[in-house]
């Protein structure tokens, strides 16, 4: 019986790099490693400038690796000759390359959840009910200076209105290829299993649909529901002891790429405006690109 078990264990142990780690990869994360352990060794700057080389090394290598395994998994898509090649392929793609099991929760001195129904009753107490936030905390002169900054944003209304703006004209297709340009390869995908490399690979005629359901979208002033929908993923934290506890997770919203694609175009109109009409202080700094205020 033991053997069996073992050898079950053995055929369940699986590698746990992602399906687009090459030997390319593979070396530059050795030399990393290797630099790694020598600049611990002396930090001196010899060392430091050999290990920076390594990283930038070890990120191009990481970069073309999954450039290169996206384009072939969509060249298979394209070129399959019947639905068992094309869903065989999907799975490729969706296949989970992280353990991230919920062990059973403990919560206070309640038995332990195992059922998922029981974990997530604990998580959504622990994450969505905002038992997390500490009211002791809070500044009431901090709330009277956002509440000052949001008046004199408000009294801004007349001088946007003296002059000509607007921001819902047509959505271009230079808009479109803009937004999809910035999507990140490997990512998974929201509640609508699309994943980005559909919109990084797949041509005109697919940047072409989505101009036209985005501008369906801001003239109809109505976000589909499937855009909406989140899948809520909790993540174990590196380095923690005890995964009993729901602090030791975190939770990420994976959320369905056409919306992301519709709120950077939206997010790019609306930057342009606010700093075009220089709506905000010049010392602001934080949440604006590429801006760094210069003290005397």
């Amino acid at each position: 019986m033991q053997e069996v078990i073992c050898q079950k264990e053995m055929k369940e142990k699986k590698s746990t790099k992602p399906p687009w780690w090459n030997y390319d990869v593979n070396q530059a994360k050795k030399n990393l490693n290797y630099k790694q352990r020598q600049y611990r060794k002396r930090n001196i700057p010899q060392n430091k400038e050999a290990l920076v080389t390594a990283e930038e090394k070890f990120e191009n290598e990481k970069e073309k690796a999954m450039n290169d395994w996206s384009e072939h998994l969509v060249d298979q898509i394209n070129t399959s000759r019947n639905s068992k090649e094309v869903w065989t392929t999907y799975k490729k793609l969706t296949k989970k390359k992280d353990c991230n099991t919920i062990l059973p929760l403990i919560d206070q001195d309640d038995p332990p959840a195992f059922s998922n129904q029981e974990k997530c009753k604990i998580l959504q107490k622990t994450f969505f009910e905002g038992k997390h936030l500490k009211t002791d905390e809070f500044d009431e002169e901090f709330y009277k200076q956002t509440q000052e900054e949001y008046k004199r944003i408000c009294e801004l209304e007349k001088r946007l209105t003296k002059r000509e703006h607007k921001l819902d004209y047509e959505v271009t297709t230079d808009e479109v290829e803009a937004a999809i340009y910035l999507l990140e390869i490997g990512k998974s995908p929201g509640a609508d299993r699309h994943f980005p490399e559909l919109f990084k690979f797949a041509g005109e005629n697919l940047i072409e649909a989505i101009r036209t359901m985005v501008n369906l979208t801001l003239k109809h002033g109505r976000l589909p529901q499937e855009w909406k929908t989140a899948n809520i993923k909790f993540l174990r934290k590196q380095g923690k002891t005890n995964y009993y506890s729901p602090s030791s997770y975190r939770p990420i919203s994976l959320t369905s790429v056409m919306c992301k694609i519709t709120e950077r175009i939206v997010l790019n109109r609306l930057a342009a405006f606010i700093e075009g009409m220089k709506l905000i202080e010049e010392k602001q700094e934080g949440f604006r690109k590429n801006t760094q205020h210069q003290t005397a």
